[in-house]
């Protein structure tokens, strides 16, 4: 029974995988979007973020020659030798 769970547990995943709908922003980008009031929420660790937009963005990695990605999820990477006080009030500020 045990190996059936474990066998489940690993097979699931792979035949099954949960849709990639999450864009990875550059760090300038997200401080945009912070200061346009679009950022519902984020969580962090360490120097890596993600959150959720109020409203969803385009990819702003994608070539304007392809077919837009589009989003409310997020994810970005604070800079190393970045302290941004800026961040902070986001993170505990209320979902509205």
């Amino acid at each position: 029974m045990a190996i059936l769970l474990a066998l489940n547990g690993l097979l699931v995943p792979l035949l099954f995988p949960e849709p990639q709908d999450r864009i990875t922003v550059p760090y300038t980008f997200f401080k945009q979007q912070v200061a346009d009031g679009n950022v519902a929420s984020i969580t962090s660790r360490g120097e890596a973020i993600q959150g959720m937009f109020k409203r969803a963005v385009q990819d702003p990695t994608q070539a304007a020659s392809t077919s837009p990605k589009t989003s409310t999820k997020f994810a970005t990477q604070s800079p190393t030798f970045a302290s941004d006080p800026t961040i902070l009030p986001l993170s505990i500020a209320p979902a509205w």
